[in-house]
């Protein structure tokens, strides 16, 4: 991972973030439930190869595992790794069920080859996890994950929706997360470019209800509406068959919703 905001947050300040992946574990089974029967109409075999890119403490992962799919989760973050591995404890899940590799995202294919993983059924990305550093290297991500998905791969992605930053932009938010964790958001949008900046401050809630202060991060990233991942996605390699505002509740995605997911699948070399 470059030094970077991503690299400041995930890494070397994990303890703080964590609290805003663990606030999301209640909601993983049943997004785990819509991605299932996301699986079961483009055809995923039950108990498919699954990767879940960009993992996190593997929320997702977990869940699919536990639902009887072959499970691979890769992430940049060690520390997010080491407690998606105690989950999978807690719930006893073996390493022949659910297995997790450490790497930068650019080193996916790499990775993930060298130790035999590839030919995936489906190919997960979830909570906006590129658009980081550029779509350039978005490009390569997306070429990165074609080159493990078998020949009837279905990727799955949540991203950030263009179309609600432009119509309903909001400057300034806050949200509280497990262990007393504060974000307060400062907004800016670059429109010409589809760059979304975010200045985040991070305080702990104490017990007499007053904030300790404990990092600032400005978070720099790509926006993309649905037409522009289609034809991101189409560069890499994939054909979007489907987009949607609701992993739970599929219906046709407004510019009244913040995320959006869509679903690609895996084009045969010289099929367009």
């Amino acid at each position: 991972m470059r030094d970077s905001w991503a690299k400041k947050l995930f890494i070397d300040n994990v303890s703080i973030y964590q609290p805003v992946l663990e606030s999301g574990l209640k909601k993983a089974p049943l997004e785990v439930q819509g991605l299932i029967r996301l699986f079961r109409k483009f055809r995923v075999p039950k108990g498919g190869k699954i990767l879940d890119a960009s993992c996190g403490i593997g929320r997702h992962s977990i869940h699919l595992a536990k639902s009887g799919y072959d499970v691979v989760g890769y992430d940049p973050s060690q520390p997010f790794l080491r407690r998606a591995q105690q989950l999978c404890r807690r719930m006893g899940l073996s390493k022949n069920r659910i297995r997790f590799y450490c790497g930068r995202s650019a080193e996916i294919a790499d990775v993930l080859l060298e130790n035999g993983e590839d030919e995936f059924d489906a190919i997960i990305s979830m909570d906006y996890s590129f658009g980081y550093s550029g779509r350039e290297d978005d490009l390569h991500l997306f070429r990165n994950l074609r080159k493990l998905g078998n020949q009837k791969c279905v990727l799955v992605i949540e991203t950030g929706n263009k179309n609600f930053w432009f119509k309903h932009f909001q400057y300034y938010f806050r949200e509280s997360f497990p262990s007393g964790l504060e974000r307060f958001s400062a907004f800016s949008l670059d429109r010409r470019k589809g760059v979304l900046k975010s200045d985040w401050e991070f305080y702990r809630k104490l017990e007499d209800r007053t904030l300790k202060y404990l990092l600032s991060v400005r978070v720099v990233a790509i926006i993309y509406s649905k037409e522009s991942l289609a034809n991101l996605l189409n560069s890499a390699g994939w054909r979007p068959v489907s987009t949607f505002e609701n992993i739970q509740h599929p219906r046709r995605v407004s510019d009244s919703v913040p995320m959006f997911f869509t679903v690609a699948k895996y084009l045969a070399p010289g099929v367009r």
